[in-house]
């Protein structure tokens, strides 16, 4: 049984830092990141492959 079955978010987090990829598992950056409302941010991340994901995220 895969990690993935078990994660709730389309992302697998290693760190709060580092996130891989649901489709290759390579590690994911951060390309882009916008200001949303009430104090969330919204982040773009991709892997060396291209592929994308993104997610709202909460500013401390």
């Amino acid at each position: 049984m895969s990690i993935h079955q078990h994660m709730p978010h389309p992302f697998v987090l290693a760190e709060s830092w580092m996130m891989f990829c649901p489709e290759c598992s390579q590690k994911m950056r951060i390309i882009m990141a916008a200001p949303a409302q009430n104090g969330r941010e919204t982040r773009t991340y991709e892997c060396v492959y291209g592929h994308r994901e993104w997610m709202s995220v909460a500013l401390p």
